[in-house]
């Protein structure tokens, strides 16, 4: 956590994947999957009537160790590029007396696994209870989007945190100047792809 405001009015939260720290938890999760493993092979010498369920636990495990494997991999190519680790989202939550309002979030489409976003905002919630806020603004959603909906994922996501809507007058542009306003209107999608592909094509050259 940074802070953006002397008063404390704006704290800026940041999610940071250290590969060293969860290598050690993979490891472990592996040696436990292997005890338990041999830990039910040992039941189905023992026992015909445990053998089904044996059998199955095996097979559950097989599958976790796998996933940790290649989890593991992936954090080992990690710690070789990013040894200090690399951030996978951040916000800011700002506090305006007893109100605390969530804006600006922005996070990585790598480790998605690691709910870097679902961490963020739990620990930005006890942030917020513990500095005295009574209600925490989750910023502006689709009322109860359809499945196939773009914005779906945004309202499922802030719906699971037993929030509730809050409908408000919303908002419109008053055009002073119609051709310039239409003008930008077509030219700022333009201008939005360019920067992207821009951006894409430094990063390839500095990867």
């Amino acid at each position: 956590m940074m802070r953006c405001h002397e008063d404390g009015d704006a704290e800026l939260f940041l999610v940071k994947l250290d590969p060293k720290e969860n290598i050690a938890k993979v490891n472990q999760e592996l040696n436990e999957l292997h005890a338990e493993i041999a830990k039910w092979q040992q039941k189905m010498e023992t026992s015909e009537k445990q053998a089904k369920k044996a059998q199955n636990m095996i097979n559950d495990a097989q599958n976790k160790i796998a996933k940790n494997e290649d989890l593991k991999r992936d954090l080992e190519a990690l710690e070789k590029e990013h040894p200090e680790g690399i951030y996978l989202s951040g916000a800011l939550l700002m506090f305006a007396g007893s109100k605390s309002y969530y804006l600006y979030g922005a996070s990585s489409n790598e480790f998605r696994d690691f709910l870097p976003n679902h961490h963020m905002q739990y620990t930005m919630m006890k942030y917020a209870r513990e500095h005295g806020a009574t209600t925490y603004d989750f910023g502006g959603t689709d009322n109860d989007p359809d499945k196939d909906s773009e914005h779906y994922g945004l309202w499922a996501f802030k719906k699971v945190w037993g929030t509730y809507l809050s409908e408000k007058i919303g908002e419109f542009d008053y055009v002073l100047n119609q051709p310039l306003y239409q003008l930008i209107e077509q030219v700022k999608p333009r201008l939005t792809k360019a920067k992207i592909k821009i951006s894409r094509k430094l990063k390839t050259k500095i990867d």
